[in-house]
């Protein structure tokens, strides 16, 4: 998942720049277990896309079962890089997609099954996986209010100082034990 990173707008950082909501900053982007360890990370501009960077971060990290993600990481190419993994992505469609029939070119398997998994779900497995879903939430919340790592402070500025402090605010986070789901 990613989060935010706020920056205010009359800051002198030339690094922070503006998302696709009009935050200025930088996101933290994450790959975590379901024991709320945090695995792999990434600090970018806001811009980049999370399909993308979620894409880089596959590529480092030891991913086995079923990745969950929101409706942001709904890509064809993701679902076909997970399934290179042999893990399956289990993201809920775009909203963009919802109630639409299969594609004129046929929908790729792993990008069918992560579907019937959210929506057509009988047996209730995808149910208890979209419940899961909620440890890397926690864990964000938790650097959120323990270590404000939503509003990087003053003195804290530019694309390396910014990934250094996350990296120290996560270090802690576990070495405290912070992340228990």
């Amino acid at each position: 998942d990613g989060m935010v990173l706020r920056v205010a707008r009359h800051s002198g950082d030339r690094f922070a720049t503006f998302g696709a909501h009009g935050d200025r900053g930088y996101k933290l982007h994450a790959i975590c277990d379901s024991t709320g360890k945090v695995g792999v990370w990434r600090v970018t501009p806001p811009h980049c896309a999370e399909t993308k960077i979620a894409h880089r971060l596959l590529r480092v990290a030891f991913i086995e079962g079923y990745p969950l993600a929101d409706a942001g990481y709904d890509s064809t190419k993701l679902h076909a890089a997970c399934a290179q993994h042999r893990v399956q992505l289990v993201a809920p469609r775009k909203a963009s997609r919802k109630g639409r029939g299969v594609r004129r070119g046929g929908t790729p398997p792993a990008r069918r099954r992560s579907t019937d998994l959210t929506e057509c779900d009988r047996t209730g497995f995808g149910r208890s996986l979209g419940v899961a879903r909620g440890v890397i939430e926690r864990v964000f919340g938790r650097l959120e209010n323990r270590f404000s790592v939503k509003h990087p402070p003053a003195s804290v500025r530019g694309l390396e100082r910014v990934r250094r402090w996350i990296q120290a605010a996560i270090i802690l986070g576990l070495a405290l034990g912070k992340f228990k789901p």
